[in-house]
């Protein structure tokens, strides 16, 4: 008895798992955003612009699988292609190649939220005198 193939669907599921690894070896270094894209291009200029394309490559075909169609067909050719390009984004990671980010990483909206706040006591400060 032969097991049959697994369906399109199941083979994209290993892009979506491949996806979901980079995305979190990102976040341990220290990425921001939401999500693969957004957290690669958080450390663009830590990263070698191959290692950058190789992972866009990736957010692209796994957004198409989940957002489009997750039976979308892939090649022989493409799905070897991918995963070329998982490994060397993965070597690139393990090897700690990205620079330490230099400064204290902020987030802007939390800093743009105390500044509001600390404007909002003064204000009140300021209007209501003695009580």
């Amino acid at each position: 008895m032969s097991a049959e193939p697994p369906t399109p669907a199941q083979q994209n599921v290993d892009i979506i798992r491949m996806a979901q690894r980079l995305e979190q070896r990102l976040a341990d270094r220290g990425a921001l955003g939401r999500g693969l894209g957004e957290y690669a291009r958080s450390l663009r200029g830590q990263l070698p612009d191959e290692v950058l394309h190789d992972i866009m490559k990736i957010n692209r075909v796994r957004n198409d699988l989940v957002h489009r169609n997750i039976d979308l067909p892939l090649s022989r050719r493409d799905r070897e292609s991918l995963q070329a390009s998982y490994e060397r984004a993965v070597e690139h990671l393990g090897r700690g190649d990205l620079e330490a980010r230099s400064g204290l990483r902020v987030n802007p909206w939390a800093l743009a939220a105390a500044a509001a706040l600390v404007l909002l006591l003064v204000w009140l400060a300021l209007t209501q005198g003695p009580v």
